[in-house]
């Protein structure tokens, strides 16, 4: 019985770990470059190594710089000013 219920655990705490779809990776990023994270409003700056989330809102300064791996290991460059989704 112990061991069905830490089994059932430990799917539930899997499923909730890989629940955040990870979309891209931070490989560079020059400026002061900001993400969202989700529905959040809150914007903060944006460190190289991080992951970037689906429901992840990102702004690139002017004159900025990013670049970005996607999962499926192709890379993207953004170098103007707009919100990307």
């Amino acid at each position: 019985m112990k061991t069905r219920i830490l089994f059932l655990a430990l799917i539930f705490i899997a499923n909730v770990t890989f629940a955040q779809d990870e979309m891209f990776k931070v490989l560079a990023s020059k400026g002061t470059n900001k993400i969202a994270s989700g529905t959040s409003t809150d914007w903060r700056s944006l460190k190289i190594g991080e992951k970037v989330n689906k429901a992840d809102k990102i702004t690139v300064a002017e004159g900025g710089y990013l670049g970005l791996a996607h999962k499926s290991g192709k890379t993207i460059e953004i170098k103007s000013r707009y919100l990307f989704c």
